[in-house]
């Protein structure tokens, strides 16, 4: 993400689901939305990550909290449904990972909370090495060392 610099986006759309109330200095409201612009973007973004000269990239999905949460769940659908076609048109490996922890690990709808932050780190961490290390099998196969 550090060499990705995406033109700032006004998404114009409805919430996906009620404002969430956090602690933070001035207390503000989270609405998390996705319109047509948020597909352009993803869009861009992806196409950027693409030819960023990396040995590896991955696209994760994030795990979410149950989308009966939300207030609209076909938008939830259409961004994974978006997401893993744009990364599709960029030959980027996805990983859907959104039913990877289970309910209780969450905060809000996308947020972990300080265990299930360690826990996720974890597994994101275990399923890079067992790809990289897979890789490096390949490679030394495929060079007969």
């Amino acid at each position: 993400a550090p060499k990705v610099n995406y033109l700032p986006w006004a998404v114009k759309a409805d919430p996906c689901m009620e404002s969430l109330r956090i602690q933070v200095p001035q207390d503000s409201a989270i609405n998390i939305l996705y319109g047509d612009e948020s597909k352009i973007m993803m869009r861009e973004y992806l196409g950027v990550l693409s030819q960023v000269p990396a040995k590896e990239k991955i696209v994760v999905s994030e795990p979410r909290m149950d989308p009966a949460v939300m207030k609209d769940v076909g938008r939830q659908k259409r961004f994974q449904d978006d997401l893993q076609s744009v990364t599709a048109e960029y030959g980027l490996p996805f990983w859907d990972l959104q039913d990877a922890l289970p309910q209780e690990d969450f905060l809000t709808s996308n947020h972990l909370n300080h265990r299930s932050h360690r826990k996720f780190a974890r597994m994101l961490a275990d399923r890079i090495e067992a790809q990289l290390s897979e890789k490096s099998d390949e490679t030394v196969k495929a060079t007969g060392g």
